[in-house]
């Protein structure tokens, strides 16, 4: 792997660890809600939890990929690594309402 694939690669993980971190915040602030709330917010951040594990799962498959292989994955990684982004952006929006 070059000195460059690893630094994205490490990007991508610090980033996950953070994300991560966030949605255990998020998690703490539905445990405070009424209960209609509470699973509403559950329920967003459960699918946001299933695109971080999908996205970290991508992540590590393109750490050990190579060449071109290693191009494919890097494009998905940044699709599901955007989209996630977009996601959680838009459930922090909402929870702060």
């Amino acid at each position: 792997m070059t000195d460059n694939t690893q630094a994205i690669v490490d990007k991508y993980k610090a980033q996950l660890d953070e994300w991560k971190a966030r949605l255990d915040q998020l998690k703490a602030k539905a445990d405070k809600e009424g209960a209609e709330t509470r699973i509403e917010y559950n329920k967003k951040i459960n699918e946001l939890e299933l695109k971080l594990v999908a996205l970290r799962d991508k992540v590590k498959q393109m750490e050990s990929a190579a060449g071109e292989a290693r191009e494919k994955l890097g494009k998905g990684v940044e699709e599901a690594y955007n989209d996630l982004s977009e996601a959680l952006t838009a459930a922090i929006k909402g929870f702060r309402k």
